[in-house]
């Protein structure tokens, strides 16, 4: 988790004792009315930047999003008063800029970011907290001259989190992903004695634990719900530990319906979910978030399981001793990605990634409903901004360029991308109507069905669509990728592999644009290939959730069956079924 702090003068020691109070409380699972009387004591020194960054990391730790929000609002103002007597202060310039880019002000992060480089280029935070504020505005010239190794330092001094690295568009993400979930974990788990060794139980289903933020409307949520429906209850007992907030979506309702026991861990701290798994007596716990925002893996420090397993909510190493186990493919994991992973790799034979196919789809609307012309090719590319960059970006327009009949389908939600977009198009001769940008949040069923209007759903290269391609195949699109150089950036040609549609798979940009233009002028073609993705949903193993739950219960009771034995963590491949 990235803090705030900052070593402003204090205004008092009362203000001290606060403030060291609220820090102590950090992790420690407040339910929502200890959370409100936090926030109260937390007001009553609006000037003291130590305080209202505590709160701020309070806030955050108890993903509590309302009084996240408050928090941060507090926090600013108070160092906006601050600034004022003192405006020269550029590590609280700093501590404005973070305020501003969790608050989803990109451009005022923007500006704060570049006040502070402009005073300090060296400045690898700054620099940072550029990228990530340009990135929703299509200011991708953020990107020139940063450089993923700079990360993990910026981790050690709490400036950054690991997931901030894993979600950047850059080449070389992962070895310096790995050494910043080595120097996170290893900071979580200070102070942390670990529970007395237990071993797996010997006889009965096994016990699994799935320890999630994202039991909700949530793309982890989207993959989920068949497996908790699927799992042989005769061999196997659920239960799922809820660390995240509640949405009451179908998402959340599927999963924890289909759970033998659902534990509420939100409002408890990581030591006491640690004992309640402990007296569950789950013999493997799996994490669903990795470093992302609202996992509690200091949970897993304590080790309450015999076994620990990262999976699915986090494409990339934990860098985590007590991990385990991390649930992956051959294709994500590569062999010259292995190198780059603390865990041992449970290799299961198609992909990692699950799919739910009780997906509902809304009846399809026409082109014309939608927004499209009626006799154009639509290609699709609806990811969310930080996955973009300047060059997938040029690629998908110099597509536009050869392809006269096509209209690119976008994501965009702040106006500063929507016409960067447009100019960059108009650079190139392209008339800016042929950018369909739509940022409406619709159901899911109902984003399926516009989605089967696409012709050619268009990947990014460093940080891949996950559940969006899934989605994509779900509505019969075909979907275009490129393999970047990280396991997030390979999950798309897991996914092709997996369906039967490795012809998908471009070696680079180059061939990529290539196949793009000949599909994009191929009705023929198109026709083929919409064919082979329809097949695919019946018949590949992709889209096979049985046969995908067998295989990962097939991985859990290999790990079971070696711990039993006394034999130590190793990689192994589950075989594949017939």
């Amino acid at each position: 988790m990235s803090t705030l702090a900052t070593d402003r003068p204090r205004d008092s020691s009362a203000a001290d004792e606060v403030e060291r109070a609220l820090r102590h409380l950090v992790n420690q699972g407040l339910p929502p009315e200890k959370l409100a009387l936090a926030a109260s004591q937390a007001a009553r020194y609006p000037s003291h930047i130590g305080v209202q960054s505590a709160l701020v990391e309070l806030a955050d730790a108890a993903n509590d999003l309302e009084r996240l929000t408050s928090a941060l609002l507090a926090a600013r103002q108070a160092c906006r008063r601050q600034l004022a007597l003192t405006p020269r202060d550029w590590s609280l310039h700093d501590l404005v800029a973070r305020l501003e880019l969790r608050l989803g002000h990109f451009s005022a992060a923007w500006n704060a970011y570049k006040r502070i480089l402009d005073h300090q280029p060296d400045d690898a935070s700054a620099h940072l907290g550029l990228v990530k504020s340009g990135l929703p505005l299509g200011r991708w010239e953020a990107l020139d001259g940063f450089s993923p190794a700079q990360v993990p330092d910026l981790v050690a001094t709490n400036q950054a989190t690991a997931s901030n690295l894993m979600a950047l568009p850059l080449p070389g993400t992962a070895p310096a992903l790995l050494a910043a979930g080595r120097i996170a974990s290893e900071r979580l788990a200070q102070g942390i004695t670990p529970l007395p060794p237990r071993q797996v139980r010997a006889a009965g289903p096994l016990r699994i634990g799935y320890v999630s933020p994202d039991y909700n409307d949530h793309a982890v949520a989207h993959q989920l719900p068949r497996v908790f429906e699927l799992h042989d209850r005769s061999r196997f007992c659920v239960y799922a530990y809820d660390i995240g907030h509640s949405d009451d979506s179908p998402y959340r309702q599927r999963i924890l319906a289909a759970s033998d026991s659902v534990r509420d861990c939100r409002h408890i701290s990581d030591a006491a979910a640690s004992a309640q798994i402990r007296a569950d007596e789950i013999d493997i716990l799996v994490d669903l978030a990795g470093h992302t925002l609202g996992s509690r893996l200091g949970i897993f420090a304590h080790r309450p399981a015999p076994l620990a397993v990262t999976w699915l909510g986090y494409p990339a190493t934990t860098g985590a001793p007590f991990i385990d186990y991390l649930v992956g493919d051959e294709t994500v994991v590569a062999p010259d990605l292995r190198a780059q992973f603390s865990e041992a790799i449970a290799f299961l034979p198609d992909c990692y990634l699950p799919a739910d196919d009780r997906q509902a789809i809304a009846p399809t609307c026409s082109r014309e409903q939608a927004g499209f012309p009626q006799d154009a090719v639509v290609l699709a590319a609806l990811h969310q901004p930080y996955k973009l960059d300047g060059d997938i970006v040029g690629t998908w327009l110099r597509i536009l360029q050869r392809v006269p009949k096509a209209v690119l389908w976008l994501r965009a939600k702040e106006e500063a991308l929507k016409e960067r977009l447009r100019a960059e198009a108009a650079l190139l001769g392209i008339d800016p109507c042929r950018l369909i940008i739509d940022n409406h949040l619709r159901p899911k069923p109902e984003y399926l069905a516009r989605l089967a209007l696409a012709d050619l759903f268009l990947d990014t290269r460093w940080f891949n669509g996950h559940s969006t391609v899934s989605d994509a195949l779900w509505a019969g699109v075909p979907v275009l990728t490129t393999p970047g150089d990280s396991f997030a950036g390979r999950v798309a040609s897991s996914i092709l592999r997996a369906s039967n549609l490795s012809d998908l798979i471009a070696a680079d940009l180059a061939a990529y644009e290539e196949s793009a233009v000949a599909l994009a002028n191929s009705p023929k073609a198109r026709a083929t290939l919409r064919t082979r993705v329809r097949e695919s949903r019946s018949r590949q193993s992709f889209f096979n959730s049985a046969r995908f739950v067998r295989n990962l219960e097939t991985a859990f009771v290999t790990m079971a069956d070696r711990a039993r034995a006394g034999l130590s963590k190793t990689d192994f491949s589950v075989p594949c079924p017939p």
